[in-house]
């Protein structure tokens, strides 16, 4: 992975994988413009710009949202076949269209929260992994799998 990005923006490994933890850890487009320049100081700020942005399309993806239960039967009245993901724009369209029919206007004035289950990354390299990420940091408790199984080498051994 540090590989990759360091050919795609022409930054060293090491760079890479600065500019990588960084995007894991909730680094914005800005920071990565920033590191960007920071890397190589021929880069102007709006070519620093412009790959930051493809970098962060091309990995994290596109913001999408996951239907809740509301939102998919909204989407099987309406007779659309929608996967489990609609953009904002295809749930105000959802919406718009339910004003039109007697038996889903209801769904039409229910808000964004009663139609989705929470904003999902898609279409990227990495989607999954930052999904993942931000699940866990929206936890009650959050801890990694890693963390979990040290919990529990930790208990073990104060046990004994």
């Amino acid at each position: 992975m540090h590989s990759h990005t360091a050919s795609t923006f022409g930054i060293s490994r090491d760079q890479a994988k600065v500019m990588n933890y960084s995007r894991f850890y909730g680094a914005s487009e800005r920071f990565a413009k920033t590191l960007l320049m920071q890397f190589n100081h021929r880069l102007t700020e709006e070519e620093a710009g412009k790959k930051a942005r493809q970098m962060y399309a091309d990995t994290k993806g596109s913001s999408v949202y996951r239907l809740s239960s509301n939102g998919k039967q909204l989407a099987v009245g309406l007779g659309w076949s929608v996967a489990n993901v609609v953009t904002s724009e295809e749930l105000s369209a959802m919406k718009k269209a339910a004003r039109k029919h007697e038996f889903l206007f209801g769904y039409s004035q229910m808000s964004t929260d009663d139609l989705v289950e929470r904003k999902v990354w898609s279409g990227g390299t990495e989607s999954h992994m930052f999904n993942k990420l931000e699940e866990i940091a929206q936890c009650e408790a959050p801890e990694t799998p890693v963390l979990k199984v040290s919990t529990i080498v930790f208990v073990a051994l104060d046990s004994s």
